[in-house]
């Protein structure tokens, strides 16, 4: 009997259902989610700036460390070779094998790309790698919610998302071409560019042998085709935001659409669309929509990041 007036006590200290009482408590509890998710939210930012720093700043060392090394070393072996010419066919051949580096075959305007644009890309990668795996979670969750108030109706929902997949696919996949290309067109300009603003001369040559013109059109036609490859990468990303926004009003009408179809109008149904189903619904889809939003932009990010990390993996050997 103890036991029970004691539980009896303990659940009647409880705020009831539909009272007042469990309101305050349900606002106060949503509000203290709100706060921890801030803070979660900051601390997660705080660590991934702070690795991201810490990996950009390690990159570029190792990419100019390995230029240095290189120019160091072919022009300590240009020196050698020079000045022991007479020394046979052997030490050349040296010579040339020490010269044969993975770095030795990238040219200024590349390691310049390599060491502002792939650099960054690649520590900003890891963000991207973790959104990754966490928005599908979050779509799964709140798809599951939407199961438990909407009953089967939420799979018309889950059958946009599974459509938009293979053409989000595809555009992912044309993005990592067209980044391949305009990183490719962005390498040449930048060595066209280093050629003019050589310090031996290379500028005040092309002035006194008066082609300027001859350069300023190389110049130009890299920059072009450079353009053409961010335009293209620039419309592809358009496309992808653009499904992928649209991906969330079709999953609302889709599943509300098939909730009240199979409702049928009727009141007893499992699946009758009540007021609270409704605004939960509702509450549900607004979850949905910033990780449906956020996606391409996290897939553009990972798939930069793997062409840059291809690129700097290249260059290291």
């Amino acid at each position: 009997e103890g036991i029970s007036s004691s539980s009896s006590k303990h659940s009647s200290s409880f705020p009831r259902r539909g009272s007042p009482a469990f309101g305050f408590a349900a606002a106060a509890l949503l509000a203290l989610a709100a706060v921890l998710k801030a803070f979660l939210n900051s601390r997660y930012s705080f660590g991934m700036a702070s690795l991201s720093v810490a990996l950009r700043s390690a990159l570029g060392s190792a990419v100019h460390g390995a230029a240095l090394a290189g120019k160091k070393r072919r022009s300590g072996s240009k020196s050698s070779s020079s000045s022991f010419s007479g020394f046979g066919d052997e030490d050349d051949d040296d010579n040339d094998n020490d010269e044969t580096t993975p770095s030795s075959s990238f040219n200024e305007g590349d390691v310049a790309t390599l060491a502002s644009v792939d650099v960054d890309r690649a520590a900003n990668g890891l963000g991207a790698a973790h959104e990754l795996w966490s928005q599908p979670l979050q779509i799964a969750a709140a798809l599951l919610l939407l199961y438990t108030q909407l009953r089967f109706a939420f799979l018309a929902g889950l059958a946009v998302v599974v459509a938009l997949i293979p053409l989000n696919k595809m555009l992912a996949t044309r993005i990592g071409v067209a980044t391949r290309e305009m990183m490719f067109f962005k390498g040449a300009r930048l060595a066209v560019v280093a050629d003019l603003a050589r310090g031996d001369g290379g500028a005040t040559a092309i002035k006194a042998s008066g082609w300027e013109l001859a350069f300023g059109a190389r110049v130009r036609a890299a920059r072009a085709r450079e353009v053409r490859a961010l335009a293209a990468r620039k419309l592809l990303d358009a496309l992808c935001v653009y499904f992928w926004a649209c991906s969330s009003l079709l999953v609302t009408l889709s599943t509300l659409g098939a909730a009240a179809l199979s409702s049928g109008g009727g009141a007893s149904s499992s699946s009758s669309l009540g007021s609270a189903a409704v605004f939960t619904s509702l509450a549900l889809f607004g979850v949905l929509v910033a990780p449906l939003n956020a996606l391409p932009w996290v897939l553009t990010g990972v798939i930069e990041a793997s062409v840059s990390l291809a690129r700097l993996q290249g260059y290291f050997g």
